[in-house]
C-alpha cells in the first residue's frame, strides 16, 4: 500500500504540472510548492491578499464598550494576532515584551485560540507579566482592538502572506516583525513602516519593541507610512489584478 502522503505528492504533481497557470499570493509559496512537488519551475504569478478598507472601517467605528474584557488603556498597548501555535512564536513575544516592559511599563494583547494557550499563559506568568498580557480569544471585531492599540507584533517564524499584518498597517499601526519572509520585509519598509527583527531572535524583539515605546514621533511617522502603504492592497486594486489576469487567458 503507497504511503498517504507520497499518493497525495503524486496527484498533487501531476495536477500541477498541467495547470495554465497557479496564482499565490506571495513568492515564497510558489517555492514551497515547487520544493514539494519536487518541479524546478511551475507557471506562477503572484497577487497579493487585499485589504476591504470599506469593511474594516466600518468595524472599527463599532462601540464594543471594551467588549466586557475590563481592559486598561493607561499604557502603550501591543497587539498580536493569530493563532496560538508554535510556528506563530508567541513564546518569543512574550519573552520580549518582558524585557520591553521592564523600561516601558505597557499592555500586550493577544487575539487568538490554539493548542499553545495554557503554556503561553504559564510564560508569562513565570516572567511576572500576566497582568499585563492578556488573551483575549477569537475576536470577531478585531480591527476595533487594533484601532486602539499602539504596536503591532508579528513573531512567526514563517508565513505566507500575514493578513493580520496588512489590516494592521491599514489601521494605522507601526509594526514589529520577524523576517519570517521577503514578502514581509518588502512590505514593512524597515525604518519606514516599522522594524524588523530575527526569527526567534528575543533580544532583537525587545529592542525594536523599546525603541517603538520610547519614541512616540517615530510609531506616529511609521502608522502614518503604514495606513498609506496599505492602500496598495485595496480591494478594488487586488480584484483588477484578477481581471486582467484572467482576461489574458480568454483572449488567447
Amino acid at each position: 500500500m503507497i504511503p498517504h502522503f507520497f499518493l497525495k505528492k503524486f496527484i498533487y504533481k501531476i495536477f500541477y504540472s498541467n495547470v495554465a497557470l497557479i496564482l499565490a499570493p506571495s513568492q515564497e509559496m510558489i517555492l514551497d510548492l515547487q520544493d514539494f512537488l519536487g518541479l524546478k519551475r511551475i507557471n506562477s504569478k503572484v497577487i497579493p491578499n487585499f485589504v476591504d478598507s470599506v469593511r474594516i472601517d466600518k468595524k472599527m467605528e463599532q462601540n464594543l464598550d471594551n467588549a466586557g474584557l475590563n481592559l486598561k488603556f493607561d499604557r502603550p498597548i501591543f497587539v498580536s494576532i493569530g493563532h496560538l501555535e508554535g510556528y506563530k512564536g508567541f513564546n518569543y513575544s512574550i519573552k520580549a515584551f518582558s524585557r520591553a516592559h521592564q523600561k516601558t511599563p505597557s499592555y500586550y494583547w493577544i487575539l487568538g485560540k490554539g493548542s499553545q494557550e495554557d503554556a503561553l499563559r504559564n510564560l508569562a506568568e513565570e516572567l511576572g507579566v500576566s497582568d499585563s498580557v492578556r488573551f483575549l480569544g477569537f475576536q470577531d471585531n478585531p480591527y476595533w482592538f487594533l484601532k486602539k492599540a499602539n504596536i503591532f507584533i508579528l513573531s512567526s517564524q514563517f508565513e505566507g502572506f500575514p493578513n493580520a499584518l496588512l489590516e494592521a498597517m491599514y489601521c494605522g499601526l507601526p509594526s514589529v516583525v520577524t523576517k519570517c519572509n521577503q514578502q514581509v520585509q518588502d512590505m514593512i519598509l524597515e525604518g519606514k513602516c516599522g522594524l524588523l527583527a530575527s526569527v526567534d531572535h528575543v533580544d532583537e524583539l525587545a529592542d525594536a519593541m523599546t525603541q517603538l515605546l520610547s519614541n512616540g514621533p517615530m510609531r506616529e511617522r511609521m502608522g502614518q507610512n503604514s495606513k498609506e502603504f496599505s492602500r496598495h492592497y485595496d480591494y478594488p486594486k487586488i480584484v483588477q489584478q484578477y481581471e486582467e489576469t484572467f482576461m489574458s487567458f480568454v483572449k488567447r
